[in-house]
């Protein structure tokens, strides 16, 4: 069969359920009984409709049609329960919340499954249960029409369904002719022969194939594309792809979210001939521009891309994808896990990943609460959160005093900005801006004179309340009680490579989602990409810094401004002449160099000596009189597995909304170190400087090692230990490291303490490097190395290691006590030192802390 042919015979059986209305026999009444239900609420608040079903195919081995359902045809109404209203979205049937629709019909003997045809309304967020005699399984509340395939079994008692999830084909298929705007053809079909069927390997597939003109060096898009738009990936910790190839290639994911931004998964080579899986947890995905946030969102995921390399000298590529599996928990085993390392998007495999316990995800305050923004008045403390406007108590940060949504009054649930004028409360969301006056909402939207779009971002003057939108900003005039809006265009887009900020097309992007005002002239400030400038009449007074920076807070200071984007701060004077950079670079406090750590909010000290910031991993300040940004281990451990989302900082307390409720800290313990590391999350391991994954050169030639997070051993009930799998080489200088980088000021602590085993009784020298510099500014500050030796058994133990007892490398003196500023710790096992060549086993290290007194513990800032 030639390549058309072949094609063109795929094309017709993957379009045979759609293309065809009756195409197989109609199904004929009989006792078994296949039954749909589930709970929903409309957008009203009142029940509403669940499920609309147009029709159910009765797919034999192979995939062939041996008979089928249209629910809306005259035959198939003797066969229908009571529960189906009709008439249904798109020629199908209804069935309302809470009730079950039922049919009854004979299944014939040779189906091996049934294809569904259903869509849910937009407010269905939870699954569908479908039943057939005395089996079921749930189905995915999909919001457009996609075909779904669930699995049949027989066996002593009839047929059932099989407890294979059922498969789903998301697939975006296209084909590009040739043509003067194309780069050769590209063909997308689904592939339903030689057991690629979902019958016969339980998953949709497709076929790529891509060819490219003999004189044009650029390849045709021929990514296969799985729609991810509806579907429910909140209960998933990652994805695997699978892809063959007929030649030896590498093979490539990448996700979409609904504003275009590209999050990497990572990479794995393809042998020729034989299907290659790898897992990418989403930890590991990462958007690496400046005009992104670098937290990837689950609820706005709208595709998953996969693909191959283009083969070299080579004028067509083909390959078959097999459809993306979600996991929870750790990732499969046999399945290669692989994640980005750095911008440049090169593929780093990683051995073990560090699981994330339920109570990392645990917050102090208002645990299942998204909180964007934070504002104060008086002992109120109010929240722009997910799902309406909070307020709380300073005094008590936990005590609800109010919640309001749309129920309420509130325009919108969906709250991005807040700000207290007076008696007002401000809210900023995305279907508008509502004012709360303490007792009633008045809100505004585009029939108000509000620009369309969300309200990204609010501030107040005397005069008006300034409000930062998508397309532009508005002004409401507090004596005429009028709203003008001032329609401007730029910011950063979505849409534009990189997500950089480029000048945009009506409609789309971002103009303004940082808003200040500069009570010394009337204007203010606002910025998305770059910093921008407007009068307290609306005029444009310029534009700052470009369009690739992402603006994040703007702070006047009388003739100075200083302006925080993404990569850093500047001190400019206000007319944009700069007059220092300070790049984020390597913040005190962590000893890790994160190519990726980015500035994703910032906020004012009332005192005006710092700058709060929170990082994509987590929470520290910029001191301007030491001109240098700091990580705080304590609160950026105390957050764990929070992401966090808004900061705000009052007289005492630092207040952090997260995607998972609210954390407040005692300011005064930000630059305390962490007491202890449990390695249980990606917190942990990042804050201990910890590396992951292989490594064949330590120091040698001939030796081995493997880093990870083992959850199968832990000290006191807890969740994970850092492990080293290793083989010490047999060359004299062969040794195995487990080693920590660290950033950290430990001042006012006396020694070492961690618990250890080994797989057998063996010795490791344990070293501490420090530096006599405690401001991190002195370049080639003099290191210092010190090293103790302790014997490791098969059982756990706890080890303390006074600073007083370890050995300086160059003398024989001790560790001074009166500062300790520790920039690594090693666990080494070394050929020559322990005459143990070719040695192979394991070394555990769990609770890495350090020795104080009671009285120093009551002011560490985390495992009081």
């Amino acid at each position: 069969m030639t390549r058309v042919s072949l094609l063109l015979y795929t094309f017709l059986l993957a379009t045979l359920f759609t293309v065809s209305a009756h195409s197989a026999p109609l199904v004929q009444p009989g006792n078994h009984v296949i039954s749909f239900t589930g709970v929903a609420q409309s957008e009203e608040g009142a029940p509403g409709d669940v499920l609309y079903l147009r029709g159910i195919k009765f797919m034999a081995a192979g995939f062939q049609p041996v008979s089928e359902l249209r629910l809306r045809d005259p035959a198939a109404k003797p066969l229908l329960g009571p529960g189906w209203k009709d008439p249904g979205r798109e020629d199908s049937l209804t069935i309302a919340s809470a009730g079950i629709g039922e049919i009854k019909c004979q299944i014939p003997y040779k189906a091996a499954g049934l294809v569904l045809d259903y869509v849910c309304p937009d407010y269905v967020d939870q699954p569908i249960t479908m039943r057939l005699n005395n089996s079921r399984i749930a189905l995915q509340p999909l919001h457009q029409r996609y075909e779904c395939c669930v699995f049949l079994k027989r066996g002593l008692t009839g047929v059932v369904l099989a407890s294979t999830p059922p498969a789903y084909n998301l697939w975006s298929v296209y084909n590009v002719a040739l043509g003067p705007e194309t780069h050769g053809e590209a063909r997308m079909e689904l592939a339903l022969d030689n057991g690629n069927d979902p019958l016969s390997c339980g998953e949709y597939r497709l076929h790529v194939y891509a060819a490219r003109e003999p004189d044009d060096e650029v390849w045709p898009n021929a990514q296969a594309t799985f729609r991810l738009s509806g579907v429910d990936l909140s209960q998933y910790d990652g994805y695997i792809a699978s892809i063959t190839a007929p030649y030896a290639t590498s093979g490539y994911a990448s996700l979409t979210d609904t504003s275009n931004f590209s999050w990497g998964g990572g990479g794995t080579p393809v042998e020729a001939g034989k299907w290659a899986r790898w897992a990418v947890p989403f930890e590991t995905c990462r958007n690496y521009t400046t005009a992104g946030d670098g937290v990837l969102k689950l609820s706005q995921l709208s595709g998953l891309h996969m693909g191959v390399g283009n083969p070299s000298r080579a004028l067509q590529k083909e390959y078959l994808v097999g459809a993306p599996q979600f996991y929870s928990g750790n990732p499969p085993r046999g399945v290669t896990v692989v994640g980005y390392e750095d911008k440049k998007g090169r593929p780093a495999p990683m051995e073990e990943l560090v699981p994330v316990p339920a109570k990392s995800r645990r917050p102090m305050f208002f645990e299942g609460t998204g909180i964007q923004s934070i504002a104060f008045n008086g002992d109120s403390v109010w929240l722009g959160t997910d799902s309406g406007l909070v307020r709380t108590s300073r005094s008590k940060p936990g005590l609800q005093l109010g919640r309001w949504a749309q129920t309420e009054g509130l325009v919108d649930d969906d709250v991005h900005a807040v700000r207290v004028d007076g008696n007002d409360v401000w809210v900023g969301t995305t279907g508008g801006v509502s004012r709360y006056d303490g007792s009633t909402f008045q809100n505004f939207t585009v029939e108000n004179g509000l620009l369309p779009g969300p309200a990204m971002a609010l501030t107040v003057t005397p005069e008006a309340v300034w409000v930062g939108m998508t397309r532009g900003l508005t002004r409401f005039d507090k004596k005429t009680k009028q709203l003008s809006a001032y329609r401007r265009y730029g910011g950063w887009a979505p849409e534009s490579t990189g997500g950089q900020g480029v000048p945009i097309s009506e409609g789309r992007g971002v103009y303004a989602d940082v808003l200040t005002f500069d009570d010394q002239d009337g204007t203010v400030w606002h910025g998305a990409a770059g910093l921008s400038h407007t009068d307290a009449q609306g005029g444009d007074l310029g534009h700052q810094h470009g369009s690739t920076s992402r603006a994040i807070g703007i702070y006047p200071q009388g003739e100075l401004l200083w302006y925080v984007d993404a990569g850093g701060i500047t001190l400019q004077r206000k007319s944009g002449k700069e007059i220092k950079r300070y790049g984020l670079g390597r913040p005190l406090g962590i000893g890790n160099t994160q190519r990726s750590r980015v500035i994703t909010g910032s906020s004012n000290d009332p005192t005006g000596n710092l700058l709060w910031v929170i990082y994509n991993d987590g929470v520290g300040f910029f001191d301007p009189t030491r001109e240098q940004f700091h990580w705080s281990p304590a609160f950026s451990l105390a957050l764990g597995g929070l992401v966090p989302q808004s900061v705000a900082a009052d007289e005492q307390r630092l207040w952090v909304g997260t995607d998972n409720g609210l954390m407040v800290f005692d300011k005064s313990k930000a630059s305390q170190p962490w007491l202890a590391i449990d390695y249980e999350c990606p917190a942990d391991v990042r804050a201990a400087g910890v590396k992951l994954g292989e490594s064949y050169d330590v120091g040698c030639g001939d030796c081995w090692q493997r880093t990870f997070v083992d959850t199968t051993r832990a000290v006191n009930g807890g969740e994970g230990s850092l492990c080293l799998e290793f083989a010490v080489g047999y060359q004299k200088e062969s040794k195995a490291c487990l080693s920590h980088s660290l950033n950290l000021d430990v001042t006012g602590t006396s020694g070492l303490s961690f618990w250890a085993m080994s797989d057998r009784q063996r010795q490791f020298c344990v070293y501490v490097r420090r530096t006599a510099d405690l401001t991190g500014k002195v370049k080639d500050s003099p290191t210092e190395t010190w090293r103790t030796v302790v014997t490791l058994g098969p059982q756990w133990r706890k080890y303390t290691v006074p600073f007083g007892e370890m050995q300086r490398l160059s003398t024989e003196s001790k560790i001074p006590n009166e500062s300790v500023y520790i920039t690594g710790i090693d666990f080494e096992r070394c050929a020559k030192d322990f005459n143990c060549p070719g040695d192979t086993g394991r070394l555990w290290v769990d609770q890495l802390g350090w020795i104080v007194d009671a009285q120093a513990r009551q002011s560490f800032g985390r495992n009081q």
